[in-house]
């Protein structure tokens, strides 16, 4: 409260005034990426066009490409946000599809979004005058939270379809933290 740090009561100024309030409001949309083949999934090493790197992108799906991904659908760990009802090797290859060799795949690069980010951090200062030691002393007590509201943010779904956790995250970032200083 700024405008009780100049009283004369040296209550008003240090009980009630002299605190900071500072926040940071994070918010992201999810960021793109791009499923792909990272071993011998279907046959061979990953590289179907032969340009001599792995991790090439497979054909788009049959049942085209739109992506309705809810922050539950992430947390699903039976199909993520693919809903591939068969989650086999098999079932991969059939939503899939195998490129031709010597050909790049069909699914486009960056096409579908990973979760988005919501991160409220938030601080409260207080500055206390201690005039006994020197006349410009002051003590300070402070209180941080980060991500105050405990949100669940996950990390990007795992891009290799020839894993088991292929589209869902499988790391969060930080819960909640809190810091008195």
């Amino acid at each position: 409260v700024p405008w009780l740090q100049d009283s004369d009561s040296w209550a008003r100024r240090n009980l009630v005034g002299r605190w900071q309030l500072n926040g940071i409001l994070a918010l992201q949309s999810g960021q793109p990426f791009t499923p792909h083949i990272a071993s011998s999934y279907f046959s061979g090493n990953g590289d179907f066009n032969a340009d001599g790197n792995a991790n090439d992108r497979p054909n788009a799906p049959s049942i085209g490409i739109t992506w309705a991904c809810s922050r539950d659908g992430f947390k699903n760990p039976n199909s993520g946000c693919f809903n591939i009802a068969d989650q086999s090797t098999a079932g991969k290859r059939e939503y899939f599809g195998r490129p031709a060799d010597g050909a790049i795949g069909t699914l486009g690069r960056n096409t579908y979004d990973g979760p988005g980010y919501f991160g409220l951090d938030f601080s409260l200062f207080k500055t206390i005058a201690v005039p006994q030691i020197t006349e410009d002393a002051r003590f300070q007590l402070r209180f941080e939270f980060f991500n105050i509201f405990n949100r669940v943010n996950f990390y990007q779904p795992e891009p290799r379809i020839e894993r088991t956790t292929f589209g869902r995250p499988t790391e969060t970032f930080d819960a909640r933290e809190i810091q008195i200083g």
